[in-house]
């Protein structure tokens, strides 16, 4: 599975980053189809897409790397790539790709599209802002690709002002440019709490998107299912629950009936399984740790969706010596290259019994080699990939001076978070039924208390509950954890410039809220299948 959350207005953001939790539509076929292929190419690229389509990303990474290992140059592999990158959400690593390859083809407008939002997963705003006002300049004044995709840019970084100031000079010439133009007034409608004339606006969309011929299947899916979300979260704020989880389940539906899922939280449950029991006590220290001094120190902020892992990576990054990394995937990719690296006929995790004292020592450098990019002069880098459950005892051994902190959310809270939040363009598709969810939250529950009198890295635990209530208390508690001397703007980390890579970007940048506490009452009729489930954590 990947990690949260997704990207553009209508398609208009080549990529479709993870950003703004907005769903995916990308340009990048229409990237690839300028640039001249070959028919071995065009097979490739077709196998590619298939499989990031069904969410294999490692599958289609392998397939592109062994491609491109025997054509290096290869500009539409190279872009297919980047397009991985940005799903998996390595954005930094999309971003040194996509800016190498802007060099060999600076005058392609499609390509140099894609850097913007690329820009601002990367945790560089500023520059995206530039970028989309360059290409503004290159596509003329009126281009509706550049002025949405600005418009995108402005509502995730808060720029409210800029943002309308947009949208009222904005002069649709036909259907999809007036949609455009619609949503954006329907997203400042809901910031600015005119929360009926939202949904109103939001509901109009819908039904103009199912009638309207001129928008692809892909777009209207897309911007239907957000439309649903958006409806359920200016109907939760009205207070009225039953509209706002009828509006979620809804797009639920819409999303499940153009698009099956065939996820399978059985299968999760025994790969994490099949993880704990391989990595017992016994096992993982009788394995092979690097042993070279490291020059940062990673820490691993393990935690659900809509757990908190944004809010607390924010209040972290205020300390001056520690850096914001987000969710970085590099530890997938030690993952993959572990049974190579190794020469392992095994696959993961198996593959790690087979890892030698100078294997680990070259994966340590390969994760320092990610942080680089992040680190800045500061002493730790943090990383909350949503995938760590899974992946600590691993990095407990290739990343020896490493630290964790294991954030817990009240399950009932937690879940009713990510039923109604728009999670499912990301790969979260367990999110769409009730019983799917709930066993994957234990699954994800079980292994996270699995490591903790197994591995020796050091673990803190952490309440999202307490967090929110005694902040400084916890913060404290954290920067104590982690051998650091107090800083008092941790306290302020909604003063941050830093754009959180998530879809709680909006709610990370302002002062600390305790509303979402509880919040799971105000839902309780619907919950019985999520509560049956996890009583035992109630």
């Amino acid at each position: 599975m990947s990690g949260p959350s997704g990207g553009s207005v209508w398609g208009i953001s080549s990529l479709g980053s993870r950003v703004s939790g907005q769903p995916i539509w990308s340009l990048m076929k229409y990237t690839v189809a300028i640039m001249e292929q070959t028919p071995e190419q065009n097979t490739v690229l077709a196998r590619v897409s298939e499989l990031v389509r069904n969410k294999y990303f490692t599958m289609a990474r392998e397939v592109l790397n062994r491609e491109l290992a025997e054509d290096p140059a290869n500009i539409p592999l190279r872009v297919k790539l980047v397009e991985i990158y940005n799903e998996i959400r390595d954005f930094q690593e999309a971003c040194r790709l996509l800016t190498e390859l802007l060099v060999e083809v600076p005058d392609n407008d499609r390509l140099f599209s894609l850097y913007p939002q690329v820009l601002l997963g990367a945790g560089r705003p500023d520059e995206g802002i530039e970028r989309a006002l360059e290409l503004q300049e290159r596509l003329g004044k009126g281009s509706f690709h550049a002025l949405g995709l600005l418009a995108e840019l402005y509502e995730t970084t808060s720029r409210t002002d800029d943002l309308r100031e947009l949208v009222d000079r904005m002069a649709p010439k036909g259907p999809v440019e007036e949609l455009i133009r619609d949503y954006s007034r329907a997203r400042l409608l809901l910031r600015d709490k005119e929360y009926e004339s939202a949904v109103q606006l939001f509901d109009e969309i819908r039904t103009r998107l199912d009638a309207d011929s001129h928008v692809g299947e892909d777009i209207r899916l897309t911007r239907m299912v957000d439309c649903g979300f958006q409806m359920c979260k200016a109907y939760d704020r009205m207070g009225d629950y039953d509209s706002a989880w009828a509006a979620a389940t809804r797009a639920h539906q819409d999303h499940q009936a153009a698009l099956p899922s065939n996820f399978s939280s059985e299968e999760y449950r025994q790969n994490l399984e099949s993880i704990m029991e391989l990595m017992d006590k016994e096992t993982l220290a009788s394995l092979a740790h690097a042993q070279e001094d490291l020059e940062w120190e990673p820490l691993y902020i393990v935690g659900n969706p809509r757990s908190g892992t944004s809010l607390l990576e924010q209040i972290l990054s205020m300390h001056p010596d520690i850096a914001n990394g987000g969710e970085m995937s590099i530890s997938l990719r030690l993952m993959e290259d572990l049974p190579r690296l190794t020469d392992s006929y095994h696959g993961w995790p198996n593959s790690v019994l087979d890892m030698q004292v100078g294997d680990a020592n070259a994966l340590g450098r390969m994760y320092m080699s990610a942080l680089a990019h992040f680190s800045a002069g500061k002493k730790i880098v943090s990383n909350k990939a949503l995938n760590l459950q899974a992946q600590l005892g691993f990095l407990s051994l290739v990343t020896p001076n490493a630290k964790a902190i294991m954030l817990y959310r009240y399950p009932l809270d937690n879940c009713v978070s990510c039923y109604t939040t728009n999670l499912l363009t990301s790969g979260h598709l367990y999110c769409s039924d009730l019983d799917e969810l709930a066993n994957v939250w234990l699954a994800r529950r079980k292994i996270m208390e699995h490591w903790f009198d197994r591995i020796e890295m050091p673990l803190m635990e952490l309440h999202y509950e307490g967090l929110v209530q005694n902040q400084e208390y916890e913060t404290r508690r954290l920067i104590e954890f982690l051998g650091l001397e107090w800083d008092e703007s941790c306290l302020e980390f909604y003063k941050s410039k830093f754009v959180a890579r998530t879809i709680s970007y909006d709610q990370v940048n302002r002062k600390m809220y305790t509303t979402s506490d509880g919040r799971w009452k105000n839902y309780e009729k619907h919950l019985g299948p999520l509560a049956d489930k996890l009583s035992d954590y109630l």
